[in-house]
């Protein structure tokens, strides 16, 4: 598996970017709802254009030919090296219809399993769930634009299981 970022240093860097976003004056009602969509978009393209670029340092000492035959090929890259160039560890669980949909399960994601509601604060807790929501965006993003560089073209949703405390991607191939 390739060097990473010290996983503390990623995590604050992960943290401090969504924290900044979430943080942002948003105005309250529909303008608000319609702010929350357009923070969102932003951070599944931060995610985007990082995991593309991400996924070169990944696939460079990989012979591309023999590695990226089929799509199974190349999830199981990205379940691999690129989940462990992220998080230090290669995915949990990875499962394919083999009709172009695959499902990565990470359990206990680190960067989501250490903000849970503990506080009696109200808006302390909904400023949690809504940070829990862009950093499943953001990773969703990740996943994406590291499939798009390697020219997979893919739906990709994400959704954190808090009392499971497992993250699932779900990826549909175009």
């Amino acid at each position: 598996m390739a060097a990473t970022v010290s996983d503390g240093i990623w995590e604050l860097m992960i943290y401090t970017f969504i924290d900044e976003i979430v943080n942002t004056e948003t105005p309250s009602s529909a303008a608000g709802a319609k702010a929350e969509i357009t923070k969102s978009h932003k951070i599944k393209m931060c995610g985007f254009e990082i995991g593309s670029k991400l996924i070169d340092s990944c696939t460079v000492m990989i012979d591309k030919s023999e590695k990226f035959s089929d799509e199974v090929s190349i999830m199981k890259v990205i379940a691999t090296e690129f989940w462990g160039q992220l998080f230090s560890k290669s995915i949990s669980n990875l499962q394919t219809n083999n009709k172009g949909k695959f499902k990565l399960q990470d359990d206990g994601c680190r960067l989501l399993g250490k903000l849970v509601d503990v506080s009696d604060n109200e808006e302390e807790n909904r400023k949690q769930k809504v940070m829990r929501g862009f950093i499943v965006d953001f990773i969703t993003g990740l996943v994406k634009g590291a499939l798009n560089n390697l020219n997979l073209e893919a739906n990709c949703s994400g959704e954190w299981d808090e009392i499971k405390r497992v993250l699932e991607i779900s990826i549909e191939i175009k």
